[in-house]
């Protein structure tokens, strides 16, 4: 091949991969999460909301402190994030607001509903 072809093409992938990077760029890094479209689309599907803290102290010395903020939908849909502890009652309170109508807090009887045991 010619030189001319090769840098043609080279162009045409360079064009591509900036327009595949600038649409991805638009739609943003959290719109495939299952999570982000679920409290931003249809919050309303969200029912239980409860943390459970993560203490890591290997051999009794304690390094760090982490919570797992579990999300379960009216179909019984289950997913979670960690978050460092320090952040944990901020988005606690702000999901309290985003979510008035979920049930919040662990407790058997939800587990039993919402997740069937």
């Amino acid at each position: 091949m010619s030189t001319p072809i090769i840098r043609v093409m080279i162009l045409g992938l360079a064009i591509w991969t900036m327009i595949q990077g600038v649409t991805e760029w638009r739609k943003g890094p959290y719109r495939s999460n299952r999570l982000y479209v679920w409290l931003m689309e249809i919050p309303e599907s969200i029912a239980w909301v409860y943390g459970l803290q993560i203490l890591q102290a290997p051999l009794g010395v304690y390094l760090l402190s982490r919570y797992r903020i579990t999300f379960v939908l009216n179909d019984g849909s289950v997913t979670d994030i960690s978050l460092p502890a320090h952040r944990y009652l901020v988005v606690m309170k702000w999901l309290n607001r985003v979510l008035p109508h979920a049930e919040f807090e662990w407790s058997q009887e939800r587990a039993d509903r919402w997740t069937g045991g």
